[in-house]
């Protein structure tokens, strides 16, 4: 194979790994402005329903109090 056809080649598998790349972040953005979770441990407080985060009432007034006692003691 001559030299202009292996690097022809090598130039275009390159765009298509770069072009996958775009795709699948284009595609994490758009989910993420829909309010889709992309995944991973809920931050506390939340839970995942329908790929969605939703308030957990019980973990959310845990937090409110601890943020409220760092809070007060932090001044």
């Amino acid at each position: 194979m001559g030299r202009l056809t292996l690097n022809i080649l090598l130039s275009l598998a390159q765009f298509e790994r770069e072009l996958g790349g775009e795709r699948v972040r284009d595609k994490i953005a758009a989910s993420r402005a829909k309010g889709i979770w992309m995944g991973g441990m809920p931050p506390l407080g939340y839970d995942v329903v329908d790929r969605k985060l939703v308030p957990n009432p019980n973990e959310a007034a845990l937090v409110r109090r601890l943020l409220g006692t760092t809070s007060r003691s932090a001044r």
